[in-house]
């Protein structure tokens, strides 16, 4: 099956799906991961990565 692909930005920055679907690594539509499962892939909750 498909792995899941972080894409990490700055909190001042925003995506820009349209360049993001351009990579290779990312599947066709975007698809964003819901809130669980971020924090079943990460252990953490989205949007904090940290300082």
């Amino acid at each position: 099956g498909d792995l899941p692909v972080a894409l990490v930005l700055r909190g001042d920055h925003d995506l820009n799906s349209v360049k993001a679907e351009t990579l290779d690594e990312i599947a066709k539509p975007l698809r964003m991961a819901s809130a669980k499962e971020i924090e079943e892939a990460t252990g953490s909750a989205p949007g904090s990565v940290g300082r």
